[in-house]
């Protein structure tokens, strides 16, 4: 059919007029040396369960970037002069569409600059900076989970033609402790017991991340009971809140008992003829 006649080209040029402009713009912001932001840098941390739960200053190594010293950031060799660009004539914009689709658009060829770039800088390339191996210590607060991130302002890549520079993102990942399960700010630990401690009753002491914490077991206590410890668990990351500890209760068979002992049981079990199936 005929008229306005959008064809898949045509809408795929409208597109990336509206949206795809960004991409070469921001090619050529760094191709022309204009002022850009630097770029953020993500970088993976394992701390132990310890430095998790009680928080640590830690000093890191990463691989960063310093601004070249020759051209301080821009990518462009010091005294070489740049020239009008020829696409858009200077404006740093230019017409794209006709009709009511015409809109004025960063120029893709010297991103907004309105100037070509001049001889690439020879120290750098051109890139604006160098790659240098980073050393920061770096504050762990109380309670990181795996995931969490801790934001350093303007410790990521320099930026170009006197833009600040991106920050860092430190993501924390937890070891497992091999006694304690973590869920969110909880902890989960398993306690076994005999016998007779939970047919009897007595007094326990359960592990803690921070030492033992005592326990009364009542009396007739089935294995698979759960006692909650109060702000025994993890701390709450940025906050003074601490979760629980779960202690589940496993009770141990005896084994290699002697004649004796058998004897003594048979005589219970006949005393207490119930079944716990029924």
């Amino acid at each position: 059919a005929s008229g306005g006649g959008f064809g898949e080209a045509g809408m795929g040029d409208i597109f990336d007029m509206f949206f795809g402009g960004g991409r070469k713009s921001r090619h050529a912001a760094r191709q022309y040396g204009n002022a850009e932001r630097g770029g953020d840098l993500y970088l993976n941390l394992h701390v132990s369960f310890d430095e998790a739960f009680k928080g640590m200053e830690k000093e890191i190594s990463y691989q960063g970037t310093n601004e070249c010293s020759k051209c301080g950031g821009s990518g462009i060799e010091p005294g070489v002069k740049q020239t009008v660009c020829p696409q858009c004539k200077g404006a740093g914009q230019i017409n794209m569409g006709r009709g009511i689709f015409s809109i004025a658009q960063t120029c893709p060829a010297c991103g907004g600059a309105g100037k070509t770039r001049g001889a690439p800088c020879s120290s750098c390339g051109g890139q604006g900076g160098t790659p240098a191996l980073k050393r920061i210590s770096v504050k762990i607060p109380a309670g990181v989970d795996n995931g969490s991130k801790i934001r350093l302002p303007g410790k990521g890549a320099p930026g170009m033609g006197g833009m600040p520079a991106g920050d860092l993102y430190i993501i924390t990942q937890v070891d497992q402790h091999p006694q304690f399960e973590r869920k969110g700010n909880n902890l989960y630990v398993d306690v076994p017991i005999t016998f007779v401690e939970a047919a009897l009753g007595t007094r326990i002491e359960v592990p803690t991340p921070e030492g033992k914490s005592s326990i009364k077991i009542p009396e007739g206590t089935d294995s698979g009971k759960v006692f909650r410890l109060r702000s025994k668990g993890f701390p709450q990351l940025h906050s003074s809140g601490r979760g629980d500890l779960y202690a589940k209760i496993h009770v141990v068979t005896p084994k290699n008992i002697s004649k004796e002992d058998r004897d003594l049981l048979r005589k219970f079990a006949e005393s207490h003829p119930e079944n716990p199936r029924d």
